[in-house]
């Protein structure tokens, strides 16, 4: 089956973008607010702020196309609202040059697991 604008496989690519921040997102935006001046928890924080009205951005144009399981959806809400906590938690006891060093690896094994696919 050919990739339509309405067809599945394309469906599903725009929403797996959306998950995934389009991918180079988190890293874009977070070197470009910490060369700006920010802090890494400010540029960290701006970063997903900007992939979350993304990915709902995303949604509001797929809602035209797509039935959503809300119940699915309302899971995934209630799981990312937890990590959110707790990744509140965490950045209010951990010193900034360890989120630095953190996120700096997160990365890496994010760009190791993307290359492994392209490749493999």
């Amino acid at each position: 089956m050919p990739c339509t604008a309405l067809s599945p496989c394309r469906n599903v690519s725009w929403n797996s973008d959306g998950i995934l921040g389009r991918r180079r997102w988190i890293s874009d935006y977070t070197r470009a607010s910490v060369t700006a001046g920010l802090d890494a928890k400010k540029a960290i924080g701006s970063s997903l702020a900007i992939i979350a009205f993304n990915s709902a951005s995303g949604l509001m144009g797929q809602l035209r196309f797509v039935h959503i399981d809300w119940r699915i959806t309302l899971w995934f809400l209630i799981a990312s609202l937890a990590g959110m906590g707790f990744g509140v938690s965490i950045v209010r006891r951990v010193p900034e040059q360890t989120l630095r060093r953190a996120f700096a690896v997160a990365l890496l094994i994010i760009g190791g697991v993307i290359l492994a696919r392209v490749i493999g």
